[in-house]
């Protein structure tokens, strides 16, 4: 009987040890160490990726079996891709618990595939972060992390591509427990962020000139006390597609933009099924906040307090297209409009509901100014607009 007896044998040329567990199969050495591989050093072996990254050249995959902890500073552009092995555990990047799993320096591209990237803590990205630099993920999981921001990554004047893969079940004591995007921007084309939860922005938070653009994926099941999903502190927040779903929140279960000129351009996707104190969708605030609706749906959303669907406090809505539909709270089912702007350009608002007798099912208006009539609004309970502007239903006002 053969007695795994571990060896490392100097196979890989000058200066690369490769480790080898002898008279055990390549699934149990895979299972029990970390083993990291170059595609352009076929013999080499490494057994962190700390030295795998200082022996690779710009442009090399590294592929990673079995579990691999530590933290380690990406200066060059790298593959690196998990490798599973029949009956080991998930390939995986494992923190210390003291600092970033990944920190990703100047202008240096990362590319992550089929990874899960766990144990990190703190002051900025747990698992990620990215100073200036490109992280590119496509199929990978990134969770049980924290930070005071960004629990799961951190883009410091970087950019996130997120076209696949998870970002689940991270925290962050102040802002972004999925991801916290600090004048950077994150592209999100696929993947899911769900299960987070910060004070601020349980799935994403963006602050200052950060830009976040959507065109796919879902943002599901995060929670805060100021934008389940999203929050946005200025910046811009491009949607075209993907779901907004499922988040918590006491202020904009959706999303929660408020001042420094945050703006929302939504021309497609969806969010539906948030729920808050105020705003169950999406609550904007600020006088130089701007909500601009040219497509999608706010729909099924609900509020205990006022604004179902939008909580618009002292800033800007232009409905041009789009539907606002079937969301509830006791005012403004759809809208409520606090001493702020509603353009009625297009689009419709329709079988929302408020459970007060004069609230308002499609928009309740507090001292705030409506303009336009090219709104579509059926079938709003109890009545479309309180109170009464222009030929809209408002029996009961």
């Amino acid at each position: 009987m053969l007695v795994p007896v571990a060896a490392v044998l100097p196979l890989g040329g000058a200066g690369v040890s490769v480790s080898l567990v002898v008279g055990s199969s390549p699934a149990l050495a895979a299972a029990s160490h970390c083993v990291i591989t170059n595609n352009a050093i076929p013999r080499a072996k490494y057994r962190s990726l700390a030295t795998a990254e200082a022996a690779a050249s710009p442009g090399a995959t590294l592929g990673v079996q079995g579990v691999c902890t530590g933290n380690t500073e990406i200066n060059k552009n790298l593959t690196v891709v998990g490798q599973p092995v029949k009956g080991s555990s998930t390939p995986t990047l494992q923190g210390t618990g003291s600092g970033s799993v990944l920190t990703v320096d100047t202008v240096a591209t990362l590319s992550l595939n089929s990874l899960k990237i766990t144990g990190g803590n703190a002051a900025s990205g747990g698992g990620i972060v990215s100073n200036a630099g490109t992280v590119n993920l496509s199929g990978d999981t990134v969770s049980g992390n924290s930070a005071t921001d960004g629990g799961g990554i951190s883009a410091s004047g970087g950019t996130v591509n997120l076209s696949g893969g998870t970002i689940s079940g991270n925290s962050a004591t102040d802002g972004g427990a999925g991801i916290f995007n600090d004048e950077g921007t994150v592209n999100m084309t696929g993947g899911t962020i769900s299960g987070n939860s910060a004070p601020t922005g349980g799935g994403i938070y963006d602050l200052g000139s950060a830009t976040l653009n959507l065109s796919g994926g879902t943002i599901s099941g995060n929670s805060a006390t100021q934008g389940g999903g999203i929050s946005a502190a200025g910046g811009t927040i491009n949607m075209s597609g993907g779901t907004i779903s499922t988040n918590t929140a006491t202020d904009g279960g959706g999303i929660y933009n408020f001042e420094n000129g945050g703006t929302i351009n939504m021309s497609g996707g969806s969010v539906t099924a948030n729920s808050a104190t105020l705003g169950g969708g999406i609550y904007t605030k600020g006088g130089d906040a701007t909500l601009n609706l040219s497509g999608g749906t706010v729909s099924s959303n609900s509020a205990t307090q006022n604004g179902g669907g939008i909580y618009n406090d002292n800033s800007t809505v232009n409905l041009n297209t789009g539907a606002v539909s079937g969301n509830s709270a006791t005012s403004g089912g759809g809208i409520y409009n606090d001493n702020a702007t509603v353009a009625l350009n297009g689009g419709a608002i329709s079988d929302n509901t408020a459970t007060s007798s004069n609230g308002g099912g499609g928009i309740f208006n507090n001292s705030g100014l409506l303009s336009g009539t090219s709104t579509t609004m059926t079938g709003n309970s109890p009545q479309d607009v309180c109170p009464a502007y222009n030929s809209y239903t408002s029996t009961g006002c």
